[in-house]
């Protein structure tokens, strides 16, 4: 299933050892997309190597291909989505995110300031 949205959260990476004496790293982040009326969230994991391989970062927007996946444990039933393709979009550069600057004195505003009748 695919979602378009922004990486609203990065959870600390998880670390264990499998069964069958295997290393295993998991790091799980939200994405926020809109959900008609209002943003809906989907939390979401990567696995091992998949976690360098995307480099997600917070913040930015992605188009993300999840698979969801439920379990079973002592009669309850557990649902979690992968991630196995991330594409970024359009990154955020300081060309076309509006940040403001200290003016100096003198110098023109770089963002228009309101006009009062007095």
């Amino acid at each position: 299933m695919q979602f378009k949205g922004t990486i609203t959260k990065a959870l600390p990476v998880q670390t264990g050892m499998s069964k069958s004496g295997v290393a295993w790293r998991r790091q799980e982040y939200v994405i926020q997309y809109d959900g008609g009326r209002f943003p809906k969230s989907v939390v979401f994991s990567l696995m091992n190597e998949d976690i360098d391989r995307f480099a997600i970062k917070l913040g930015h927007d992605y188009i993300l291909e999840l698979d969801f996946e439920s379990r079973e444990w002592n009669d309850r039933f557990f649902l979690s989505a992968y991630c196995w393709k991330a594409t970024l979009l359009a990154p955020v550069t300081a060309a076309n995110s509006m940040q403001l600057q200290p003016e100096t004195p003198g110098s023109t505003p770089a963002y228009p300031l309101p006009e009062f009748d007095l």
